[in-house]
């Protein structure tokens, strides 16, 4: 699932965060040692929760302060910090790390993990592979593609919906349907968040990924998002489900326990949420299973993410 899907703090009737300070827009280009661009190098605002993600040219635009210091980072090199101060425009040249070896990178959706490091099985697809396979759309022509998948029309009619097992059917109660993700956001996500925004309720983030990495992630999916808080894994704080990230969120956004709705897709999220001693929502989008989320004594259950606004009256 998405990175905000990990974890949303929903403080609901809570004033609008105070304006912040102004801050000036600073752009600039990633380069590896030969001078060629890094794609998806991440910068962050040091101490902030501002980020942003290279693009093909290995171009960035973030907002700053000339107090800020950015930090930038890429897998495989060494991470760079560099003083904003009165300049606007950066080049940064980084340098190759050489305690890590990093054969293959395998990009998953939401993220990337080096291949020694993936758990589950991953399959490509080529487009070339494709591109000229007479159908009608794309869940047609990855039939028998993919070892494990199974696409399956609904009637048999000429663009008739599909419907896709993988490894077969799982579960006899719970969705079994694969959870598909365009663009590393899922769908009603952003429609959510939106709603939230408008209605004055404040939204955090928290993750067990890196605080750099889940700081640019979640701005660079969610731009128009202000987002109270983003905490990732940090040294010193210990990861969930210890509840001390929720309780220094809550810390932050000056938030009472009773307001907050805590929203994850795992029974180490619904572990979280009762161990701080929030009201709990559990996803069905994730990749763990309902058992699960009620195993782990979530107060509520959603399928979809507009199931959510309702929990906030």
């Amino acid at each position: 699932m998405s990175l905000v899907a990990v974890l949303i703090l929903l403080a609901a009737h809570t004033a609008p965060a105070t304006a912040q300070q102004k801050a000036q827009t600073v752009s600039g280009t990633v380069l590896d040692p030969d001078g060629n661009p890094l794609i998806g190098a991440t910068v962050v605002v040091v101490k902030g929760t501002q980020g942003a993600v290279t693009d093909v040219k290995g171009k960035f635009t973030i907002k700053a302060k000339p107090s800020d210091s950015l930090q930038i980072s890429y897998l495989g090199y060494k991470t760079e910090t560099l003083n904003v101060g009165s300049r606007t425009n950066f080049t940064v040249r980084m340098e190759k790390d050489s305690s890590t070896d990093i054969d293959e990178i395998v990009v998953i959706g939401y993220g990337q993990v080096a291949k020694k490091d993936l758990t589950g099985s991953v399959a490509t697809v080529k487009m070339n592979d494709i591109k000229d396979v007479p159908v009608l759309s794309v869940d047609n022509a990855l039939q028998g593609r993919i070892a494990g998948a199974d696409f399956m029309s609904t009637t048999g009619e000429p663009g008739a919906t599909t419907t896709i097992r993988i490894r077969g059917t799982r579960s006899i109660s719970a969705s079994n349907e694969p959870l598909i993700i365009v663009d590393g956001v899922i769908d009603g996500i952003p429609e959510l968040l939106e709603h939230l925004q408008e209605n004055g309720i404040k939204i955090a983030v928290a993750s067990n990924k890196y605080d750099a990495a889940a700081k640019a992630l979640v701005t660079t999916l969610f731009p128009s998002i202000s987002f109270a808080a983003i905490e990732g894994q940090k040294e010193g704080v210990p990861v969930k489900p210890d509840p001390s990230v929720v309780f220094e969120i809550l810390g932050a956004t000056q938030v009472k326990k009773a307001d907050v709705l805590y929203v994850g897709d795992s029974g180490v999220d619904m572990e979280t949420a009762r161990r701080a001693c929030v009201d709990s929502v559990g996803v069905t989008w994730g990749f763990r299973s309902v058992d699960e989320l009620r195993a782990n004594y979530a107060n509520h259950i959603v399928d979809t993410p507009e199931e959510i606004i309702p929990l906030l009256d």
